[in-house]
């Protein structure tokens, strides 16, 4: 644990400003459709201004692809978590004014959290800032495999605050779901763990209204 005394003025914990944007495809490589893509760029730098830190998800940008953003944000680092171009996909977008205060850590996810969860750790470069994770996620809708995406969730140290967005595919309240007999209400194996992973972590749900 960390010695310091964490309520110290000279602390700042890393509260930045973030939004999370499932694309539904960025339209990278489909020729015929340009003018959606270059709409989703428009889209995404207009995030860019209104947040610190930007999570995309279903970004559906091949496997090894991981410049094909960089010209259009100069002023960023572009962190990639690609699965194919036709399915998943997470980019966590974050400027450099930010990144210059910290060692940016990008831990590679197993093969069943690939292109749908990833995790990067920012840690500070000097006494005055606060360690911080930050886990971008387009969880599957399939429950074992979604049981098992969040079990790796569960692994990451609560040494560091944690903050966590994305489409989760299920919402964890009934007043969020459609109705009570919604699927998309957690349940059964898939509650428990998420339940272990709120508590470790000590999360708090925040609202984002629509884009």
């Amino acid at each position: 644990n960390d010695k310091r005394n964490k309520n110290s003025m000279e602390f700042n914990i890393p509260f930045y400003s973030y939004i999370s944007f499932n694309t539904q495809s960025l339209s990278l490589y489909n020729q015929q459709n340009k003018t959606r893509r270059r709409k989703m760029i428009k889209q995404i730098i207009k995030l860019t201004k209104q947040a610190d830190i930007v999570c995309l998800q279903e970004t559906r940008i091949n496997t090894h692809d991981t410049t094909i953003l960089n010209k259009h944000f100069p002023k960023h680092v572009i962190l990639y978590n690609n699965l194919d171009n036709k399915k998943g996909g997470t980019v966590i977008i974050i400027p450099t004014r930010i990144t210059s205060k910290y060692r940016v850590i990008v831990h590679q996810p197993p093969e069943i959290a690939k292109g749908r969860v990833q995790h990067v750790h920012l840690e500070p470069l000097d006494n005055h800032n606060l360690p911080f994770n930050i886990v971008n996620v387009h969880l599957a809708s399939n429950n074992k495999t979604k049981i098992a995406q969040l079990k790796y969730i569960t692994q990451i140290p609560n040494k560091a605050h944690l903050f966590l967005m994305g489409d989760f595919n299920f919402t964890d309240l009934s007043k969020d779901s459609p109705s009570d007999e919604s699927t998309l209400l957690i349940s059964g194996a898939a509650k428990k763990v998420w339940n272990i992973l709120v508590q470790k972590h000590d999360l708090k749900a925040i609202r984002q209204p629509r884009h």
